[in-house]
């Protein structure tokens, strides 16, 4: 009898070498043709202007920090008529998403969709005509990678002028839906298996279904995977029973405002994750997306007021949730009581002012610890529901609770909210799925926790899979059911269950990143001589009102 090691040893075997190839059957080259800014990025207009130099497959492109303009065309071939058609592009895309090189895609003008590690298929015909003319841009940032555990670094090349990356693939190609369809059944199939007890019928019964698919498949023809399909479905369609936790399944993209690149990078990175989103959106009606941090918002209104439109849009018919109600994700730390309160007023009238919604949560999944002083200013501020995530980092002592009312030196309270994932860029795994149902704390009163998936930093936010995964976890026996909803939803259903949450008293104290602002005596002397400088810029403003009662123009702060 085989053990379980060489069992998942043989199951991946299949996928790489049965399913996967089938997913794009057949490719045809692209024309490429490049032009390296050598500067600052450009505007879509003047790329348009430049002069574009042919290039091939293998060939360097990308000095440190650079921006590179790609030109790709092509014919579709007469025999794809009716077939799902995509460009297929690679840039040398880093191994974790979001630490590296990206590109936004450039159609007719709009920016429409990123380009990465997890996202190099380019939606073009979904039933192609066949003989049609393609035409695009991707506008690449040449991101060295960052110096940490998820990937090679190359900061020691950053200083050179030798482009660091190379054009891996420019291909049209046919996608197969059916294919792709399959891979995520089986790979939902295979990672439950490995997740649920050894001995449980529920476990034997997925490893006897995925080795009747792999019997099925056949490397030269696709004709297998209709059937392969068929045998998974009774195994997938297994319901939980009445006490399963109810996973709530928040599309999000956690992208820090200011980090390892410069700060025109953060515009940009919102730019390809905004326009992925908004790309999804269109193919699935019941897919959502949660995004904080009005500043981004302005970015996009200010930059690329087509996203900006199109964010307008999708709030409208509910698809985009404003959350977070802070300006930006802010320290919590260093600043005034006076300076909290300004971000979410600020945050809180651009939402209220740009979309007509009224925030109700103050989101913070990535900040290093939470002033005692934040449940009055929520209180006060119409925000009834906190989240957080980083506390769960602690290396020291481990946080007692996952949905808890924090209270306040002064007695004030906000429900709060912990995912017990321990993560804010979920893939939706099994093993994800897992973690949450075994470490959820308050399992004797509560069902419901939050899951925020999708990879930030530039790395576009959720994905196809991830989204395809969502649908599969809905009521999957053995994990938590899944369900892709919003922040209000899920708060206002896990407030409502909790008869008496537990209450924690005080700071939030994050037990990691030790030395983060006690090294930093002269930021933080430096941050407390604005705040002062600020109050009276303010009160000299005012005497001037006072005296000229002229109105201000309204602007953004």
């Amino acid at each position: 009898m085989e053990t379980d090691s060489k069992i998942e040893k043989r199951l991946l075997l299949a996928e790489d070498r049965f399913i996967s190839p089938l997913l794009f059957p057949d490719t045809e080259t692209l024309n490429i043709k490049m032009w390296q800014v050598g500067g600052e990025p450009v505007s879509y207009a003047q790329a348009l202007e430049a002069e574009y130099q042919t290039v091939k497959e293998g060939d360097p492109w990308g000095q440190p920090w650079d921006t590179a303009w790609f030109h790709f065309s092509g014919r579709v071939p007469e025999r794809w008529r009716s077939c799902e058609v995509v460009a297929l592009i690679d840039l040398s895309f880093e191994q974790q998403e979001g630490f590296g090189r990206e590109g936004l895609v450039w159609i007719e003008g709009k920016p429409m969709i990123a380009v990465s590690r997890n996202r190099t298929a380019v939606p073009l015909f979904e039933d192609s005509s066949g003989n049609e003319e393609v035409e695009f841009h991707v506008e690449a940032a040449a991101n060295p990678a960052a110096e940490w555990h998820w990937g090679k670094a190359e900061h020691e090349e950053t200083s050179s002028k030798k482009p660091l990356f190379r054009v891996k693939q420019a291909r049209l190609a046919i996608r197969d839906e059916q294919v792709f369809q399959l891979l995520i059944d089986y790979r939902v199939c295979r990672e439950a298996m490995q997740q649920l007890p050894l001995k449980s019928m529920r476990r034997a019964r997925l490893r006897r279904a995925l080795s009747e698919a792999c019997q099925l498949m056949n490397s030269t023809s696709s004709s297998w995977v209709e059937a392969a399909r068929k045998v998974l479905e009774p195994v997938m369609t297994c319901k939980n029973g009445d006490t399963a936790q109810q996973v709530f399944a928040v599309g999000h993209a956690h992208i820090d405002t200011a980090w390892c690149w410069p700060l025109r990078e953060s515009i940009r990175k919102c730019a390809r994750t905004f326009s992925t989103a908004l790309a999804y959106m269109e193919k699935h009606p019941d897919y959502h997306f949660s995004c904080s941090q009005p500043i981004h918002y302005v970015w996009m209104k200010h930059h690329y007021p087509d996203i900006f439109s199109g964010i307008q849009a999708a709030v409208k018919r509910g698809q985009w949730e404003p959350v977070g109600s802070m300006w930006v994700e802010a320290d919590c730390n260093i600043p005034s009581g006076e300076s909290l309160v300004r971000q979410i007023m600020y945050g809180k009238h651009f939402f209220e002012r740009e979309f007509g919604v009224e925030t109700r949560d103050l989101w913070l999944p990535d900040v290093f610890g939470y002033s005692s002083a934040l449940p009055q200013i929520t209180q006060k501020s119409g925000i009834d529901w906190f989240m957080s995530q980083k506390i769960s980092w602690n290396d020291t002592n481990t946080f007692p609770y996952h949905s808890f009312l924090w209270e306040g030196h002064d007695g004030s309270q906000v429900f709060t909210h912990f995912p017990p994932v321990d993560t804010y860029n979920g893939r939706l795994t099994a093993e994800e799925l897992n973690r949450a149902d075994q470490g959820f704390t308050q399992k004797d009163q509560a069902s419901s926790t939050l899951l925020p998936f999708g990879q930030g930093d530039g790395g576009g936010g959720p994905t196809l899979e991830m989204i395809e995964r969502a649908r599969r976890w809905k009521d999957f026996e053995g994990l938590p059911r899944v369900k892709m909803g919003t922040v209000r939803e899920f708060f206002e259903q896990a407030e409502a269950e909790m008869e008496s949450p537990p209450i924690w008293h005080g700071e939030l104290y994050l037990e990691l990143h030790r030395g983060t602002y006690t090294s930093q005596g002269r930021n933080k002397r430096s941050n407390r001589q604005c705040e002062s400088l600020l109050r009276e810029a303010e009160f000299f403003e005012a005497l001037a009102d006072i005296l000229d009662p002229s109105p201000l123009l309204a602007s953004d702060p």
